[in-house]
C-alpha cells in the first residue's frame, strides 16, 4: 500500500513539473488578428516581431485569416494555396529566395516550435508576397517568452494619414520612450504593431516656439466642507454585554427556584 503511495505520489510529481513547463511556454500567434497573408506594408511583420521575447520552448502558430463582408475566418493552408511558411538562411531571407531552404511548410495551420536558441528567418515564397513584406527575423533566447506590448514610430504625415510604413524617421521599441522636443514643427506618431494605429493609436503634435503648456486647465468644483459642530452627533447605542446577560439570566433562575421551593 505505502508503494503505491509512493507511486502515485510521483507520477502527481512528474504531471506537475509538465504542466509547469507546459504555463511557462508561450504560443505567438504570428501576425496577430492580421494573421499569416499580404501585410499592408513591408514592415508589418518586423514590427510586429521586434517588441517580442522569443524563449525556448516557444511556439509560433501561423494561420491565413480570410475576410469576407460578413466576417472573417481562419483558412486552411494546402499547396499551391495562397501561402506558405519557408524556414530560409540569413541570405535567403535578405533576398527573398529559398535557395537553401531549411524547411517548408504549407499545410495549416502551422506550429513552429521554437526548441533551440538562435535566429530563425521566416518567408513566404508565393509570388512577390516576400519582398511586400512577409517576412519576419526572431531572435531564440534562454528566457521566458513574452509578447511585447506597443512600440513609438515616429512617420510622416501620408503614413500617418495611412498608417503605413514607408517613409519612417525613427523607431522605438524600448520603453520608456522619452523623447525631446528640439525643434519646432509638425511631428506624427503612432504604434506600429498589428493594427493599432488604424484603431487610434496615433499621435500627431505641432511644436513652436514659446513655453510649454498642457492646455486649458481642467474646471471642477469641491465639494463644500462641514465643520465638526454641523455634523449631527449619532444616536446613542444599547450595548448589552455577555456578562450581564448572564447575571440576569441567574437571577431570573433564583427567583424561580425560590418560588417552587414555596410549594414543595
Amino acid at each position: 500500500m505505502t508503494k503505491m503511495k509512493i507511486t502515485l505520489f510521483m507520477l502527481a510529481a512528474i504531471a506537475g513539473c509538465l504542466m509547469m513547463g507546459s504555463v511557462s511556454a508561450m504560443t505567438h500567434i504570428v501576425g496577430g488578428g492580421h494573421g499569416w497573408r499580404l501585410p499592408d506594408n513591408q514592415t508589418f511583420f518586423e514590427e510586429w516581431a521586434k517588441p517580442r521575447t522569443f524563449g525556448v520552448g516557444d511556439r509560433l502558430e501561423y494561420y491565413i485569416i480570410a475576410c469576407v463582408p460578413f466576417g472573417c475566418f481562419v483558412k486552411k493552408m494546402t499547396r499551391p494555396g495562397s501561402e506558405t511558411v519557408v524556414l530560409v538562411k540569413k541570405k535567403d531571407y535578405k533576398e527573398c529566395r529559398e535557395k537553401d531552404a531549411i524547411d517548408t511548410y504549407y499545410n495549416g495551420p502551422t506550429i513552429v516550435d521554437l526548441t533551440e536558441t538562435g535566429d530563425y528567418y521566416f518567408i513566404c515564397d508565393i509570388g512577390k508576397h516576400c519582398e511586400a513584406g512577409q517576412k519576419f527575423h526572431i531572435t531564440v533566447v534562454k528566457k521566458k517568452g513574452s509578447p511585447g506590448s506597443n512600440n513609438v514610430v515616429q512617420i510622416d504625415k501620408k503614413d500617418f494619414e495611412d498608417c503605413t510604413q514607408k517613409n519612417v524617421i525613427d523607431m522605438y521599441y524600448l520603453g520608456p520612450t522619452i523623447l525631446d522636443l528640439n525643434d519646432t514643427g509638425d511631428f506624427y506618431y503612432y504604434c506600429g504593431i498589428g493594427k493599432h494605429c488604424e484603431v487610434g493609436q496615433k499621435l500627431h503634435i505641432k511644436v513652436v516656439k514659446g513655453e510649454g503648456s498642457s492646455g486649458s486647465p481642467f474646471a471642477f468644483q469641491i465639494a463644500p466642507i462641514h465643520s465638526v459642530s454641523d455634523i449631527p452627533a449619532p444616536a446613542p447605542i444599547s450595548i448589552t454585554s455577555s456578562a450581564s446577560s448572564v447575571q440576569n439570566f441567574g437571577m431570573v433562575f433564583g427567583l424561580l427556584a425560590f418560588l417552587l421551593s414555596l410549594f414543595t
